[in-house]
């Protein structure tokens, strides 16, 4: 699979799927698939085209992992490399030769327990799905459920994110109670409740948990921007200043995360650089705005 002619995204991310899946039972390393072209076979998510293949691996093995993927030529997409204010989850490979990326997860957004603990409560009565030819190693059906509501939950501003998050609903848990407790052996309980409570009733949980800071910033970062603002608001004012000035002035690879064709010469840099200000400024005019208006709204209310 190191030489591939031109392929499909549908035919790509088939293959990736099966390459994956091969390099984890080659070297006794275990991974699950999530979301994608999996949950569409098992009934949870409508026919959609996945651009990528996404795959859980387990924590003690992921570095190794990731180390037979870039052995197939796989490339490492730029990531910001500001890991204390933006920790990520995942790493992102792109091949010149494919035309889907792996996205690899080390841990997944919402799920607070252990990563160790999690990836086992997942692994637990994990099932397959034929795929290329190939048994490809995927979550359990509730697992599965609860990993698109919170992914649809963390996203649910996106309109396709809201539609998947509409067809879950109207599906019937099979199994309630292998539901939750795979939500609580995750420590997904927060972060799952809106749709835990609209399925099974607020009152199915005694005593809910709060959720973590990363979870509530996952959940106002609608946008980069959205993203940066809301962790500026709670900078020291002391460290605010140089903040802002690498916000606005980020390393090259961060202008590079969405766009590998990214003009970095100098003229390139000036205009990307010009262009991130005037987001910045659209950014915080929106914020104030919505400010304003709950402002508005709350002594509205309070005069009543």
């Amino acid at each position: 699979m190191d030489q591939v002619e031109t392929l499909t995204m549908h035919e790509g991310v088939l293959l990736t799927h099966a390459l994956l899946a091969y390099l984890a039972s080659e070297n006794d390393i275990r991974v699950l698939f999530v979301k994608g072209p999996g949950v569409v076979l098992q009934g949870l998510r409508e026919g959609h085209q996945s651009t990528d293949a996404d795959v859980l691996i387990e924590p003690q093995n992921f570095d190794r992992f990731l180390t037979l993927v870039e052995s197939r030529g796989w490339l490492r997409r730029p990531s910001d490399p500001d890991g204390e204010r933006f920790p990520t989850h995942s790493v992102t490979y792109y091949h010149p030769q494919w035309p889907n990326d792996i996205d690899a997860h080390k841990s997944f957004p919402g799920f607070e327990a252990n990563s160790d603990t999690a990836f086992d409560v997942m692994w637990d009565g994990h099932t397959t799905v034929r795929m290329a030819n190939r048994e490809i190693p995927v979550p359990s059906l509730e697992a599965s459920r609860l990993i698109l509501a919170v992914h649809s939950l963390r996203s649910e501003w996106k309109h396709r994110e809201q539609r998947e998050y509409d067809f879950l609903l109207g599906l019937e848990i099979s199994d309630q109670k292998a539901f939750l407790s795979i939500c609580t052996g995750v420590g997904a309980l927060a972060a799952a409740r809106p749709f835990i409570a609209a399925k099974l009733g607020d009152d199915v949980i005694s005593e809910w948990p709060k959720p973590s800071p990363e979870w509530v910033f996952r959940l106002s970062a609608k946008t980069g921007g959205l993203g940066r603002w809301h962790m500026l608001r709670q900078t020291p004012w002391q460290k605010i200043p140089r903040t802002v000035w690498r916000d606005l002035f980020p390393p090259t690879e961060v202008l590079l995360m969405n766009n590998l064709y990214t003009n970095t010469t100098p003229i390139g840099l000036a205009k990307a650089y010009l262009a991130r200000f005037k987001s910045a400024m659209r950014t915080l005019l929106l914020s104030r705005s919505k400010l304003n208006v709950r402002s508005t709204q709350a002594k509205s209310r309070s005069d009543i």
